[in-house]
């Protein structure tokens, strides 16, 4: 376990040392795996490792990698059944200049799926063992009240939210 900076363990976390700092220990794990892949697509991404292989992704799903490598040549792209704008920004902007209401990725959706994939932060600040619920709404933890301080960020004094 990783001690935090009030030395609380923190869930199932530890450090990496040296030049390898501050990348999850499952990603250490695969490139000692497999030394020749290129495991390494920035600060952030996703994983996704199965029993015949793993799925790479850079933080926005972009960049796929299947490892090992010559899975890439034996699996089919999935169909192009959604648009699949180069980035979130040009989609924005693409939209705003078509006059059009929305995105590939409706906001409606988008938002939902981002405060979901946040409440993980919460439950990870709310420790092992503890249920957060979450009035969404209202935009607030109703049992453990001290979360709440990691929703929003402070209002500046002199301006309004």
């Amino acid at each position: 376990m990783n001690e935090t900076t009030t030395g609380k363990p923190q869930g199932n976390l530890r450090a990496a040392q040296g030049d390898d700092r501050n990348l999850p220990p499952l990603l250490l794990e695969l490139r000692a795996k497999y030394p020749d892949e290129e495991l390494d697509g920035g600060d952030s991404g996703t994983l996704y490792v199965g029993e015949k292989g793993i799925i790479y992704t850079g933080t926005y799903g972009n960049r796929m990698h299947i490892v090992p490598y010559e899975k890439m040549n034996e699996t089919p792209a999935p169909p192009k059944i959604l648009p699949r704008p180069q980035n979130v920004f040009t989609d924005f902007l693409e939209a705003v200049r078509a006059g059009k209401t929305e995105t590939a990725v409706p906001f409606d959706y988008g938002t939902r799926l981002t405060e979901f994939a946040l409440l993980g932060n919460l439950a990870m600040k709310a420790g092992k063992g503890q249920k957060v619920m979450w009035n969404g709404p209202k935009m607030r933890v109703t049992n453990l009240k001290e979360l709440n301080a990691w929703v929003k960020r402070p209002v500046r004094r002199g301006w309004k939210a």
